[in-house]
């Protein structure tokens, strides 16, 4: 077996970036879970002023949650974000801080009073501290002295640390109610299984990379942390690749395509071939075909052309002279003794269908102008089955409805384009939402259709 790099992966799967990096542009993923623990925090700190602290293990998406505390809050905020690494006693924070709000970085009293002023014009003042657990004594007592602030005031202090932080706090604050410590819950098998196939849905649509054998492992040796989930799914994409003798998706990918342009220059041609035999054949000479009348059609009379009658010249003042055939026969009478058959040169046009009206579709519920705002009244902690993925609102407008009333489609941004996706019914659970694939048409099974919460669909609505 050829050990490749590492980096060889994105060729062999035919991805434009690592989709299971450290940070990923444009990603978004908060799970069922968690969204709670947003609101908690919000409120804890619009209501009080303790000094709220986040623990997780290294790896854990602290991170994660510290960026959705900013972006979701619903009053404008000013954040003031620290690095516990590198500013970890009082003197370093408060100096921070006061350069951030712009008043004399030896002066706590016209600290204080700066933030109580902000907060009393709607502006309160969040700071963010990063691997809190590294901070001294120093550096956590002056944070609690921010959290309480003035009467008048005070800003939200918000703490994300390992679990090592918590007898700490203990030692240096007066009692436990100046602070309040939410732990992280690791993602259970049905989260993790969402978060691979959202990762991966940014660089391929593929939707069968893993197994579930193989996302029951990741999730089991990862603990249910996001940084080991991005881990163990690499160098699981990376093993599958290694032992594999087939030829990368990647270029299987392609051999498709080319086969397509085959077919598609195949009709082509085909079409001009028939154009020009079509138009050698309306090119024909033109016959016509005399017959007296009462007189059967027989291939021997048919001649090329009229004959030509010599022109005669007569004089101004002399009457016509006629045969005595010519004068039993009028002109007229002559030719009404044949019969004329022409064969034309060129097929005469036929009338063109009149276009038939196309049937109305009426209007439903599922596809209004405020498209995507059913799914925003969904619960987030229920699941739905994405059966469908296009660029055109058309193509996802016609299977909704041949899904009925328990089909939807909601628009998101992919690769900076409207991408249109369909989805069916609506599951209080991941299992019921498995369960329910197994009913569906076996045309809506091919594109092998996955369960996905609500609240990762109300992350990604345009």
């Amino acid at each position: 077996m050829n050990t490749l790099r590492d980096e060889d992966y994105l060729a062999y799967y035919g991805f434009a970036h690592d989709p299971f990096a450290a940070t990923v542009p444009n990603f978004k993923f908060f799970s069922a879970q968690r969204k709670p623990l947003l609101a908690k925090l919000h409120h804890l700190a619009r209501y009080s002023n303790l000094l709220l602290v986040v623990t997780g293990p290294r790896g854990s998406g602290k991170s994660i949650v510290r960026k959705a505390m900013q972006v979701s809050s619903k009053a404008p905020i000013q954040t003031i974000h620290i690095q516990a690494e590198l500013k970890a006693d009082a003197a370093a924070i408060q100096a921070v801080v006061a350069q951030a709000l712009m008043v004399d970085e030896d002066d706590l009293t016209a600290l204080l009073e700066r933030i109580a002023s902000l907060a009393a014009d709607g502006k309160p003042i969040y700071i963010m501290v990063d691997d809190a657990d590294r901070l001294d004594d120093s550096g956590l007592l002056f944070l609690l002295r921010l959290a309480q602030g003035r009467e008048d005031g005070a800003a939200h202090v918000f703490l994300f640390a390992q679990g090592s932080i918590e007898p700490k706090l203990q030692e240096v604050a007066d009692n436990q109610d100046l602070y309040h410590i939410e732990a992280l819950q690791p993602w259970n098998q049905a989260e993790v299984g969402e978060y691979l196939a959202l990762r991966l849905s940014g660089v391929t649509t593929e939707k069968d990379l893993f197994t579930a054998e193989e996302v029951a492992q990741i999730a089991e040796q990862s603990h249910g942390w996001p940084a080991a989930i991005n881990q163990l799914a690499r160098q699981t994409l990376i093993e599958v690749m290694e032992d594999s003798q087939d030829e990368p998706i990647a270029a299987k990918k392609n051999t498709s395509i080319r086969w397509l342009l085959v077919l598609l220059a195949c009709v082509v041609l085909a079409g001009v071939a028939w154009y020009l035999v079509d138009f050698a054949k309306s090119n024909q000479p033109q016959k016509v075909q005399l017959l007296p009348l009462n007189q059967p059609v027989t291939p021997s009379e048919t001649v090329e052309e009229i004959p030509k009658t010599p022109a005669v010249e007569v004089a101004p003042d002399q009457p016509l002279v006629r045969d005595p055939i010519a004068q039993a026969v009028t002109p007229e009478e002559e030719l009404a003794q044949y019969t004329v058959i022409e064969h034309p040169s060129q097929p005469q046009p036929q009338p063109q269908p009149q276009p038939q009206p196309q049937p109305t579709v009426p209007a439903t519920t599922n596809a209004t102008p405020s498209l995507n705002a059913w799914y925003k009244q969904q619960k987030t902690s229920h699941y739905t089955l994405q059966v469908f993925g296009s660029r055109s609102e058309q193509a996802a407008k016609e299977l909704v409805q041949e899904l009925g009333v328990n089909g939807h489609y909601f628009r998101k941004q992919h690769q900076g384009q409207p991408w249109f996706v369909v989805t069916y019914g609506t599951f209080d659970s991941y299992a019921q939402a498995q369960a329910a694939i197994a009913s569906l048409p076996s045309k809506m099974q091919t594109p092998k259709p996955w369960a996905r919460s609500f609240s990762t669909i109300q992350q990604e609505l345009d």
